[in-house]
């Protein structure tokens, strides 16, 4: 009677043996899959933010270019980057000054060049209003460029839109009325 509860305690431990091997086998390969997992969620964490750094505001771009409703403010991501501020009494033909307030921190814009073209809508008109210089210093008194002002004058009146260009690239655009 002892010879078969030995074989059976020696089926049992060849079963556990093989059990355990079988279940080590899984483990190793669900922390394989998983490590692949992980890696494909790194891509798509890199792929969203491509496409929210690069893809959506080169659309928004080319989507700005046709939109020519009146506006003074730029926003990216849901915030206000860019707002401009002119004189109320702004007219064609007349040297007025305006206030660009860049809102994104002084190393967005530090040793980077920065210019701004004004756009005719009706007469494709283009026009440099503030030729490209490179940014070293915030505005006299604020962290950034928060007070950016300008000088100049938009030879007609209708609406123009004024793109503001980071090293070259588009930043930010506003629509303006330029009245007669």
């Amino acid at each position: 009677m002892n010879k078969p509860y030995n074989i059976i305690l020696i089926l049992m431990l060849i079963m556990n043996v093989v059990i355990g091997g079988a279940l080590f086998h899984q483990t190793s390969l669900l922390t394989e899959y998983k490590s692949k997992i992980n890696n494909l969620e790194l891509k798509v964490e890199d792929l969203d933010g491509v496409i929210k750094e690069r893809i959506v505001p080169g659309l928004r771009e080319v989507s700005n270019k046709d939109d020519w409703i009146t506006r003074n403010t730029y926003t990216k991501n849901g915030k206000v980057i860019l707002e401009v501020m002119e004189d109320p009494s702004l007219r064609a033909g007349k040297s007025f000054g305006y206030i660009f307030s860049f809102s994104e921190p002084f190393e967005t814009f530090n040793r980077k060049e920065l210019a701004i073209y004004a756009y005719h809508k009706e007469t494709g008109d283009k026009i440099t209003v503030v030729p490209p210089k490179i940014i070293t210093n915030p505005s006299s008194g604020y962290p950034s460029l928060e007070r950016f002002i300008a000088f100049f004058k938009i030879p007609i009146s209708g609406l123009w839109r004024f793109e503001a260009e980071i090293d070259g690239e588009f930043y930010a655009d506003v629509i303006l009325l330029v009245k007669e």
